[in-house]
């Protein structure tokens, strides 16, 4: 027959092996982010257009790159400022997200508890907000050349 000490034995087992399964996932999650920070080129993420097509975002130094990546990779725009900014602190919050130990309980759907809507934007979001912009300002650039090209015909 199980008594009260063996259960309260028991327990503390499972609450050890849990100790340490979040101890060991937090050190990988720091070494990783140590060896990742490290790098001169990182690839923040980016999204698929179709087949082999897509865009990213490449850090490069400490310049953010948009690429277009296809046949062949093409520089499509280089974030500044503030968006620049945005883009990297995203990164690193969805970067600590993966793996923190804190959060994988999160990641279970608890019924008595309800879900918060999420306030940061997301990676998709900022960059399709980005392209946008781009969009634009290639719309104004080629308007600009069209009439610098009937004032001289």
């Amino acid at each position: 027959m199980v008594s009260g000490w063996d259960f309260f034995k028991m327990f503390l087992a499972f609450a050890f092996v849990i100790a340490l399964l979040y101890l060991l996932l937090r050190f990988l999650n720091k070494r990783q982010h140590g060896l990742r920070s490290n790098k001169l080129i990182q690839n923040l993420g980016g999204t698929a257009l179709g087949s082999n097509r897509s865009i990213q975002v490449v850090k490069v130094g400490e310049r953010l790159l948009v690429l277009g990546v296809g046949e062949s990779v093409q520089l499509l725009s280089e974030v500044t400022g503030d968006e620049k900014e945005q883009l990297i602190e995203l990164h690193s919050q969805l970067n600590q997200q993966t793996i923190e130990p804190s959060k994988m309980l999160g990641q279970f759907k608890w019924p008595f508890l309800k879900e918060k809507p999420e306030q940061t934007p997301k990676f998709n979001q900022v960059l399709k907000k980005e392209m946008n912009e781009m969009i634009k300002k290639r719309k104004q650039t080629f308007e600009h050349v069209e009439k610098d090209e009937n004032k001289y015909e």
